[in-house]
């Protein structure tokens, strides 16, 4: 894993098995047709906790072995995601208006996170948001309720 990761298109989701194709495929342009791979099918159902059924796929050149059209709202709920999953102990989404005009998800640890804190968040005017699991044995990405025991 590396020390510090930046993450902010549908291209950079590529990587863990989501392969974007086009956006011409939804009548009300608020989807993207993607291509998956084992992997991508996986993050998918795991970010959503639940079985999907999925069409066939597009493209078979990269391994990929169904298709889906994918909210562009989910860009960066995937993005956070992927990198909690990769391990990042702090994950954060920046959206730049001040200082800095750029935008991005970043993954890195938290003694990192804690060394920029002060600064991105007066470089980027408070439009900072961090995201962090739990911490549980499972990974951090799902919470045992208290009351039944019950994870997820």
């Amino acid at each position: 894993m590396e020390e510090t990761k930046t993450i902010d298109s549908w291209h950079d989701l590529e990587q863990y098995g989501i392969i974007s194709l086009t956006g011409e495929a939804c009548g009300t342009g608020q989807r993207l047709l993607c291509d998956l791979t084992p992997a991508g099918v996986e993050l998918i159902e795991s970010f959503l906790t639940t079985t999907i059924k999925i069409g066939n796929n597009w493209n078979r050149r990269e391994g990929q072995v169904a298709s889906i059209m994918m909210p562009r709202c989910l860009l960066n709920d995937l993005l956070i995601y992927a990198l909690l999953r990769e391990g990042y102990e702090a994950v954060i989404s920046v959206t730049g208006n001040g200082r800095y005009r750029s935008h991005g998800i970043h993954g890195m640890s938290m003694a990192a996170w804690e060394k920029r804190r002060e600064c991105w968040n007066e470089a980027y005017q408070g439009k900072v948001r961090l995201y962090c699991g739990s911490g549980t044995a499972r990974g951090g990405l799902l919470n045992r309720h208290e009351m039944s025991g019950r994870v997820g």
